[in-house]
């Protein structure tokens, strides 16, 4: 695989790991609680207290890390890391209202799509916000998909090695 498209798979490991399994521990722990202590309120609230902030916390450490690392600029690294504070403080207070469900009094459950979509709005945002923030700043490929006719033709310039490689790179790009 080339450095650029391994650019592509970092950024979607990083999102899978950091905002995918990382809610989801957070997310689990008041459960695992729930079940070792029952009727026990203390133990659920101070995880919605101390558990998001431990996320933000580790969040932003490893997203300023990944900023820097990808940015070119100061002001495209200042709009993201911007893009970035948004959305962990957005998933900051998701967290703590989705461990709080531990102890609400149960809801009702969802009548019909526009419930699901008021219930997904806020993580589609923050996935929008994060994923802006840590998408790396080179495109894997210097054609675009729709252009590939024009790498294959353009064999005047004589430079077939770096037309070889885009080739390469596009067809393992699509063939995700």
């Amino acid at each position: 695989m080339s450095n650029r498209f391994s650019l592509w798979t970092d950024w979607l490991k990083e999102l899978l790991c950091w905002d995918g399994l990382l809610p989801c521990v957070i997310w689990g722990v008041p459960w695992v609680l729930t079940t070792l202590f029952p009727n026990q309120r203390g133990p659920i609230e101070a995880c919605a207290i101390i558990l998001p902030i431990v996320g933000v916390f580790v969040r932003l450490i490893r997203g300023m890390v990944l900023i820097g690392q990808t940015s070119k600029t100061w002001y495209r690294w200042l709009s993201r890391f911007v893009c970035f504070l948004l959305g962990i403080m957005l998933l900051c207070v998701l967290d703590a209202f989705v461990i709080l469900l531990n102890i609400m009094p149960p809801m009702p459950p969802p009548k019909d799509a526009w419930d699901f979509a008021a219930m997904a709005l806020p993580f589609a945002i923050y996935f929008v916000l994060v994923g802006y923030a840590l998408f790396p700043e080179t495109y894997p490929s210097t054609q675009l998909p729709w252009e590939l006719d024009s790498i294959e033709s353009d064999s005047k310039t004589g430079n077939t090695e770096t037309q070889r490689t885009q080739r390469e790179d596009l067809k393992a790009l699509c063939s995700l």
